[in-house]
C-alpha cells in the first residue's frame, strides 16, 4: 500500500475516533440530563407525598 493510501486511511481513522469521542460525550451529557430529570421527578413525588397529595399511582 502506498504512502498516500496509508495517510488517507489514518485520516479516516482519526475522523472516526473523533466521532466516537463526540458520541460518547453526547451520551454522557444525555445520561446526566436524564439523571437530573429523574431526580427532579423523585423530589416532586416526595414533596407531593409530604403534602398528602395523591398522584393516582
Amino acid at each position: 500500500m502506498d504512502r498516500r493510501a496509508v495517510e488517507a486511511l489514518q485520516r479516516r481513522v482519526d475522523e472516526l475516533q473523533e466521532s466516537v469521542e463526540r458520541t460518547q460525550d453526547q451520551n454522557r451529557a444525555s445520561r446526566q440530563i436524564d439523571g437530573t430529570q429523574l431526580e427532579i421527578e423523585v423530589t416532586r413525588l416526595d414533596l407531593d407525598d409530604r403534602d398528602g397529595r395523591s398522584r393516582g399511582c
